[in-house]
């Protein structure tokens, strides 16, 4: 690794969250014999998130005006 000096917030920040404890909650390892999800699942379960989260950016759901209303 090269010697690149970073500032002392940053260089702190990127020790914490190098330590394996910061990332326990959202690293999850596979279990013995259990499937893992196929791509094809998973790119189906990523699409769907997606054209609900940004209607009318994916997938082929109508947008409409009346179906936005601002309350």
């Amino acid at each position: 690794m090269s010697n690149i000096e970073y500032p002392k917030g940053l260089k702190g920040t990127i020790d914490i969250l190098s330590q394996e404890k910061s990332y326990q909650s959202v690293c999850h390892r596979h279990y013995p014999d259990q499937p893992m999800p196929s791509v094809y699942i998973m790119e189906e379960i990523v699409d769907l998130i997606r054209e609900i989260i940004f209607p009318g950016y994916f997938g082929n759901s109508p947008t409409v005006r009346e179906v936005f209303s601002i309350t």
